[in-house]
């Protein structure tokens, strides 16, 4: 018995993982952490219509990076992914976005996921 466990856990930590985010920027907390982020995040605060966005981390081709959610009933906004760097990738193609969790939302956040 003992055999087989030494066996299971030298493949499981020989194991290589295709989810595992290339980077994650670097930092323990992006919202605070990048400069850029940082002031999009405070800029999004300031504005009345806040309520309808949030900051989402996501992959995109093999890059992690952000994504400005929104559902905004009168915002006319392109999809745009964020290098860590803050450089912009425009045109993208949401469908290929995987999420990685949520990086910044309002307390009193309006859409519904």
């Amino acid at each position: 018995m003992k055999k087989i466990a030494l066996f299971l856990l030298i493949i499981v930590s020989a194991c290589q993982y295709d989810d595992v985010p290339k980077t994650n920027c670097s930092v323990k907390d992006p919202a605070n952490d990048l400069p850029w982020l940082k002031q999009m995040i405070s800029d999004l605060e300031k504005s009345s219509l806040h309520p309808y966005f949030r900051v989402e981390q996501v992959e995109y081709k093999g890059e992690v990076g952000f994504y400005v959610n929104n559902c905004c009933p009168v915002c006319d906004t392109l999809p745009i992914f964020y290098k860590c760097s803050g450089d912009q990738v425009t045109n993208i193609d949401t469908s290929l976005l995987t999420p990685k969790g949520i990086t910044w939302q309002p307390a009193d956040y309006s859409c519904l996921n």
